[in-house]
């Protein structure tokens, strides 16, 4: 794939969030919660993609790529101490390298001397792992074909492409405003793109402004948030909630904000008037509920847009790259090598609970199946050992993410340097 190609295929990615973003920030709809639920935002983002990643691609190829050849060879479900779990006593180099039930059942290990075992902290399968299991086979479900066949180096360069466009926009989300803006302005939201895109199209019955308007769509117009953090008090943001009345119902706003750490309180409004509201929910918080950690800020709704489409981003990126040894082993590379998300993820204390979670489950724990994890992992850990190690003394909700990749370290690198 040439670097020409390459680039135009970025550009297409590009438009595909360019269009997602218009749609989202023009939609009729005044409840934000329905307009950038997960399914729709598939549809937008994720279906195109696909359908970009396709074209052109001959079935055999397709077939490789939906098959186990070349697969993990490895089970990715996380155990924890509420289900059953197994060691076998013959096999298994460690009392800490167990399986799951589903596994352990459909694998050699059933016939051995084994035991029913718990852990006490949360950790991955061990079905497939040879450092584990010695030379003992992954169970039926994890067998990789002998003779597997590999997939064309043009299409994993094009599945490149579109990890190395989603982590992009990953890092620039976890960095600071003003360089989201500045890609969203000079990048996504330029005339020569909206000319590109015809935007005339009707997509799902809205009509997009034209270009010379195009500084005035709903996109740059603004919304408050308030941020709780991980140890929140639910009676406090519970409060909050009844304070700031958004629109939508209770029950579902008190769960969204408690798994998302944010919540949209005012949608689609002027600067102004966003900046009255966050006062006066500011003075609710310092007022009534003392010692609260809840905040407010005023983002643009392009922002907001792509806090709530980072959850599409990483699934996509989970379930693509650990579906191949091979595309797992991208991922890592181009994570290390051509972006600073792993920096600006672990070093932003302003992140919100839910890009914490699924950037720690979806992108820093399924390195942990390639194949050149061990040098990527240790090669961060010692560069930002200093920095790492002062966050972890600072009350923080990183603490908690950090704690967790260091037991996947503990459980999946043992020759990982300890220090």
């Amino acid at each position: 794939m040439t670097d020409t190609f390459r680039e135009e295929f970025e550009i297409r990615i590009d438009q595909i969030i360019t269009r997602a973003l218009l749609n989202t920030s023009n939609n009729p709809e005044s409840d934000p919660q329905k307009i950038y639920d997960a399914f729709p935002l598939h549809k937008l983002v994720i279906t195109p993609v696909l359908d970009a990643l396709f074209e052109r691609i001959d079935s055999e190829t397709k077939n490789i790529f939906f098959s186990k050849d070349g697969a993990l060879g490895r089970c990715r479900k996380m155990l924890t101490s509420a289900e059953k779990i197994y060691t076998c006593n013959d096999c298994s180099l460690n009392i800490s390298r167990s399986l799951c039930e589903e596994c352990f059942i459909d694998s050699c290990h059933v016939k051995h001397n084994f035991s029913e075992t718990s852990v006490e902290y949360d950790l991955f399968c061990h079905c497939g792992d040879q450092e584990a299991f010695g030379k003992s086979f992954p169970c039926g479900i994890h067998q990789i074909p002998k003779n597997s066949r590999r997939l064309p180096k043009h299409f994993v360069k094009r599945i490149g492409n579109i990890i190395r466009r989603f982590l992009k926009y990953l890092e620039l989300l976890c960095g600071d405003d003003e360089s989201l803006e500045t890609q969203v302005n000079e990048c996504l939201l330029t005339k020569d793109n909206l000319r590109k895109l015809n935007l005339k199209e009707d997509l799902s019955g809205i009509r997009f402004p034209d270009q010379n308007q195009m500084k005035n769509t709903n996109a740059h117009k603004w919304c408050v948030l308030i941020f709780q953090p991980d140890d929140e008090s639910p009676e406090c943001a519970d409060s909050c909630l009844r304070f700031a009345k958004p629109p939508g119902v209770l029950t579902d706003l008190q769960s969204n904000f408690e798994m998302c750490g944010f919540l949209c309180v005012k949608y689609r409004d002027t600067k102004k008037n966003c900046q009255t509201f966050k006062v006066r929910i500011q003075r609710f918080i310092h007022e009534s509920l003392p010692g609260s950690g809840l905040h407010c800020r005023i983002v643009k709704v392009h922002r907001l847009s792509f806090m709530k489409l980072s959850s599409t981003l990483t699934e996509w990126i989970y379930n693509t790259c650990l579906r191949k040894s091979e595309l797992c082993d991208l991922m890592s590379e181009i994570l290390f090598n051509e972006t600073t998300l792993p920096q600006k993820f672990f070093f932003n204390r302003n992140l919100w609970n839910e890009i914490r979670f699924i950037t720690t489950h979806r992108i820093f724990l399924s390195i942990l199946f390639s194949q050149n994890r061990a040098r990527h992992l240790s090669d961060f850990y010692l560069e930002n050992f200093d920095q790492l190690y002062s966050e972890v003394l600072v009350n923080t909700d990183l603490m908690h993410h950090l704690y967790s990749w260091r037991l996947s370290y503990r459980y999946q690198l043992p020759n990982l340097p300890t220090y």
